[in-house]
């Protein structure tokens, strides 16, 4: 005989497990979050008044040309900070997704368990719809798991397109302010 209050407890303790493992992956996330933008923030507020003083000091026109060159840094590090919010959130989305197919998972085993044993029980010439039932089952497992692995690709590519883009954004950000500089050093 086959127990259901047993397996409705164990499957309602495994939700819930995985529940506080997602839980506990956004709080994770949050704490690196929040450090990410008061390392930010803190080496911003050093920087302009860094770059205050800087200014401050300037007596004629031709000074500020040289100024120039203060926007490459900061733009390197917007850069270098959405880097870093896209990998938290790429790993906390990641981790999340590994989650819920781990318990996607064991749902599917309890199911299969759970329909194995219903068809062990069940009355002579009902064959056929259990086989039947049995087969959906596994042909909906099945397009899960396509669908999950199209998913962790197109998930892939995108990756590699954002992190793609990034670098070329840098690099051109990098040209048009070496090429500005170059163009106010000429004129003054």
């Amino acid at each position: 005989m086959y127990n259901v209050p047993e397996q409705f407890t164990a499957t309602a303790k495994s939700g819930t497990d995985s529940l506080l493992n997602i839980a506990n992956a956004a709080f994770t996330s949050l704490e690196r979050l929040s450090a990410l933008n008061m390392s930010v923030a803190k080496a911003a507020a050093l920087e302009g008044t860094d770059t205050w003083k800087t200014l401050l000091t300037v007596k004629e026109s031709q000074g500020l040309t040289g100024l120039s060159s203060i926007a490459q840094p900061s733009f390197e590090k917007a850069v270098t900070y959405s880097r870093g919010t896209y990998e938290i959130f790429s790993e906390t989305g990641a981790a999340v997704f590994k989650e819920l197919e781990r318990h996607f998972s064991e749902f599917q085993k309890s199911v299969s368990a759970t329909l194995d044993q219903a068809i062990k029980n069940a009355p002579p010439g009902t064959e056929s719809a259990a086989a039947a039932l049995k087969s959906a089952f596994a042909a909906a497992s099945s397009t899960y798991e396509s669908m999950a692995n199209a998913a962790k690709q197109a998930t892939e590519s995108a990756h590699a397109s954002i992190a793609a883009a990034g670098d070329a954004n840098l690099k051109a950000a990098i040209k048009l302010t070496a090429d500005s500089s170059t163009q106010q050093t000429k004129a003054a």
